[in-house]
């Protein structure tokens, strides 16, 4: 008879660890899950605020260009994003970036 309970104590307690890993499995599957949503979340909102952004930096442009009369070149900085950047620097709507360093 003690040998059976015994059986059955550690049958009880292999029983109790395996659903103690189940559950730190599915914690981790629900943390994983948490970040994989607040990283998109966050991916979202970045490019919310850069294409606001974006659209505020043309806007400036221009009324920049508007106002020296450079009406053509309004239609070029929308058609053309090398010509764009440099006019934003231009005008100051942007600060120059420095250059990457190389390690």
């Amino acid at each position: 008879m003690l040998s059976e309970t015994k059986s059955y104590l550690n049958a009880a307690a292999t029983q109790m660890y395996e659903l103690s890993e189940d559950e730190k499995i599915q914690l981790q599957c629900e943390a994983r899950e948490r970040y994989a949503v607040d990283m998109t979340a966050g991916m979202k909102a970045g490019r919310r605020e850069g294409i606001k952004e974006g659209e505020e930096n043309m806007g400036a442009l221009a009324k920049a260009l508007k106002e020296d009369g450079r009406l053509d070149d309004i239609i070029l900085a929308a058609n053309d994003p090398e010509v764009r950047q440099k006019l934003y620097l231009h005008y100051g709507i942007i600060k120059p970036t420095a250059p990457e360093v190389e390690d």
